[in-house]
């Protein structure tokens, strides 16, 4: 019985009880929907605001960008609230029989594809929230091959989404030539900004579609956005034009749509999950790159462990710099005010010392 099929068993059985409990609680929970958005989750620009006598749109998201970019193109007019708490690994993530009773209570699902929240497919189904829109944003064609929490992959057949658009292009994941490990799609879009704008435009268009009326108010909040998008664009390519190493060494391979941008190979320790193909020879391989290269950096995401990054300092001279792939955000993080746009900045400046630029 493979793992598909166990989560679909298992999510049927807990249909019968979600609708009861839904029955049960709607009183209370559609006074709690008006104030679900995560209040640690800022947008550093703030989106247009203006008055309404209709309801709020409530609107589940699954990643970290996925939930900041709806925050800033809905501004007031949405709630938002991420599935994936902070401090949460995102690619061991699954679903609660609350968060289907949320999926079933919103009138919009944010995600970025099932390459990464393989789950949504199921909980949607289980759901039976007929007015939902479900809208996904990453412009990776549908048939890729999906990569579970564990590095296993599996055929993609999501029906949902009547919003993707694909112009049929060739995906790129800027995987490690020498990886015989690795497999699946890279899904982590939003760090090349243009393709954040893509993911943009295409919740500002599922917001315009459940909220008519509110539709130059999203348009408004996104271009504002995207010209912050492309204003980051500019940045990295100004900061990144006169480097010395044209390669990076990475904790998991979750960097190639970034890498292929900004014209940088990564080398990762581990595959598209953090816990995928990291076996002692890709290790040593690794440890040959380094010393072959002249690299003086690993690059480590802050949600999980450190141990391979340790490893390789112990077997080299190099030492360990934070390149955040934002699949998920730490606590500390959103207390602090951090943000998509301040994150992808600090990631400039890793990479500038990583790739030793002028």
């Amino acid at each position: 019985m493979n793992r598909i099929f166990i989560r679909q068993f298992m999510l049927a059985l807990m249909l019968p009880a979600l609708l009861i409990a839904i029955a049960c609680s709607s009183d209370d929970t559609n006074s709690n929907n008006e104030q679900s958005t995560n209040p640690q989750i800022t947008a550093t620009t703030e989106p247009i605001t203006e008055s309404s006598s209709n309801p709020k749109l409530d609107v589940v998201t699954t990643l970290y960008p996925m939930t900041y970019f709806a925050q800033r193109v809905g501004g007031d007019r949405v709630n938002v609230e991420s599935l994936i708490k902070a401090g949460i690994e995102a690619h061991d993530f699954e679903p609660t029989p609350g968060d289907i009773k949320r999926i079933t209570e919103a009138d919009v699902q944010v995600y970025n594809h099932p390459a990464f929240e393989s789950w949504v497919k199921d909980a949607v189904d289980v759901a039976e929230n007929e007015r939902l829109v479900v809208v996904k944003t990453a412009d990776i064609p549908d048939d890729a091959i999906v990569l579970d929490a564990h590095g296993h992959n599996h055929d993609d057949h999501d029906e949902h989404d009547d919003h993707d658009k694909h112009d049929g292009h060739d995906d790129h994941d800027g995987h490690d030539e020498h990886d015989e490990h690795q497999e699946g799609v890279d899904p982590h879009v939003w760090l090349n900004p243009l393709e954040a704008i893509h993911q943009v435009r295409m919740i500002r268009e599922a917001f315009s579609d459940a909220d008519p009326e509110g539709a130059p108010t999203y348009a408004h909040n996104a271009e504002k956005l995207i010209t912050e998008l492309t204003e980051i664009d500019n940045s990295f390519v100004t900061g990144l034009a006169s480097c010395r190493l044209d390669h990076i060494i990475v904790s998991h391979e979750a960097y190639g749509h970034l890498a292929e941008r900004y014209e940088i190979e990564q080398v990762g320790l581990a595959g598209l999950s953090p816990d995928s193909g990291a076996t002692p020879q890709r290790l040593a391989k690794v440890i040959d790159e380094i010393n072959h290269l002249g690299v003086g950096h690993v690059l480590q995401e802050p949600i999980v462990s450190n141990k391979l990054a340790q490893a390789v300092v112990a077997e080299t001279d190099v030492t360990i710099l934070t390149l955040h792939p934002m699949e998920s955000m730490t606590p500390a993080e959103l207390d602090a005010g951090a943000t998509y746009l301040s994150i992808m900045n600090d990631n400039l400046q890793s990479l500038r010392t990583a790739l030793d630029c002028k």
